[in-house]
């Protein structure tokens, strides 16, 4: 029987190629209706060339990054400033400037139906052009700083958490709070005193003070292979704040991310590759424990350590919602899988 983790597996990669195949194919085929002869002198036509190439390139490279990373081992990403930097910076700008060619088609039609002729002027491919261009250079003007807070942090591509969390932590009297847990390295359920070694968990809390005894749970859980929490502080400040303080955020690094500990190298592999190398020739079987597996029953024993065993820690009606973002939610998926015989969460 084929199990599920191999028709989750599956079912994302073959969903790789599909968005693939079919963005690219509408894409050329919006070109060629676009390009012809009776279309492409129309202003609202140029707009929506524009933004069906820019489309076009955002999801082949989108979705080629994020496939050679994740399926292929690729990590230039998570190894290169400069790849790491770059590629932050245009999924930022791309969709905004794919999007923002299809508003500019869209005031193209209202003012080239407009009953005033002054409107009606700038309905013209001379002054497609010019509003174009500025609004492109707005976009990756405003969208530069992505360049600046974007870095590898801790072995991943992260960005840092920026002036504006600072900020709100001092405005809104939030707090934050972190530990380390220490797991087993594979989790025999059968008999866990076989375990000879253990790795540390990095588990974070922002709440408001006052509230971090009553408010309602919040555990988030990053996307991605290799996302640190660190990128979501400013969700998470944001979040308490606009709450005000009924919900605190939880975060935890997966195994092998961010501040928990590694299980290909003790040190970073940027940092010294040749080292590594013979350091996971020596305990191969430590990436073998890097398992969505063993990652549910981590974040089960967190969970524990957080709540109780029996949420005995939470007041009756304090709520625990989990919230995943995309690989987040398959590992959500596992760990209801693995404590399908508890109640630890609401939701």
């Amino acid at each position: 029987m084929v199990s599920l983790t191999t028709i989750t597996s599956d079912f994302t990669i073959y969903s790789f190629f599909i968005i693939l195949i079919i963005g690219t194919i509408g894409n050329i085929c919006n070109l060629i209706a676009f390009l012809s002869k009776d279309l492409r002198t129309k202003a609202c036509i140029f707009y929506m060339v524009c933004s069906a190439s820019l489309d076009l390139f955002f999801s082949n490279f989108g979705i080629i990054i994020r496939f050679s990373t994740e399926y292929f081992g690729n990590n230039l990403t998570n190894t290169n400033r400069g790849i790491c930097k770059v590629r932050g910076y245009l999924l930022v700008c791309l969709p905004a400037m794919a999007s923002t060619g299809v508003l500019l088609a869209t005031f193209d039609r209202c003012v080239s139906t407009s009953p005033n002729a002054r409107w009606r002027r700038l309905s013209s491919i001379c002054f497609a052009q010019r509003l174009f261009i500025i609004f492109m250079l707005f976009i990756l003007i405003s969208s530069s700083f992505h360049l600046i807070v974007y870095d590898i942090r801790n072995g991943s591509c992260a960005p840092s958490p920026g002036l504006a969390a600072i900020i709100t932590f001092t405005i809104n009297n939030i707090h934050a709070e972190c530990m380390l847990l220490n797991v087993p390295i594979h989790w025999n359920l059968s008999n866990l005193t076989t375990c000879t070694e253990t790795i540390q968990i990095y588990v974070k809390r922002y709440f408001l003070l006052g509230y971090e005894h009553i408010s309602h749970h919040l555990w988030r859980i990053p996307g991605g292979g290799g996302i640190p929490v660190s990128s979501l502080e400013f969700e998470a400040v944001t979040v308490v704040g606009a709450l005000n303080g009924s919900v605190s955020v939880y975060v935890t690094d997966k195994r092998s991310v961010g501040e928990s500990s590694r299980l290909e190298c003790p040190t970073s592999i940027v940092q010294n590759f040749t080292g590594c190398l013979s350091f996971i020739k020596e305990n191969e079987y430590r990436l073998k424990q890097n398992t969505y597996t063993n990652t549910a029953h981590d974040l089960e024993y967190v969970l524990n350590v957080v709540m109780g065993k029996n949420r005995e820690n939470l007041k009756t009606n304090q709520r625990v919602i989990l919230m995943g973002s995309s690989q987040g939610t398959y590992l959500l998926q596992r760990y209801l899988h693995v404590t399908q015989e508890s109640e630890q969460v609401n939701r």
